[in-house]
């Protein structure tokens, strides 16, 4: 098995058993630009309520170790790209 990413979603409509070798990150990643910070009027508990409200992912693995950390350094330079507005 490949290392992959679910959603939140994913896991909470998936009712049976995970397998016991499994290897999981659970993570969120979310960009505070302008604005979220004129909704949350610039104020820090604001800020941290909303980022609160979105949705996490999980990274799976049954081989961990390195393709764990692989595939989360190509997560954050995708998420940085785009923060960038690089394709």
């Amino acid at each position: 098995m490949e290392t992959s990413i679910s959603s939140e979603q994913d896991f909470e409509n998936f009712e049976d058993k995970l397998p016991e070798d499994l290897m999981m990150i659970h993570f969120k990643m979310v960009g505070v630009g302008p604005n979220t910070m004129a909704k949350a009027e610039h104020l820090g508990p604001r800020i941290c309520q909303i980022v609160r409200e979105q949705p996490g992912f999980f990274l799976v693995s049954r081989t961990g170790g390195s393709d764990l950390r692989e595939a989360m350094h190509d997560l954050v330079d995708r998420f940085c790209d785009a923060q960038e507005g690089k394709d």
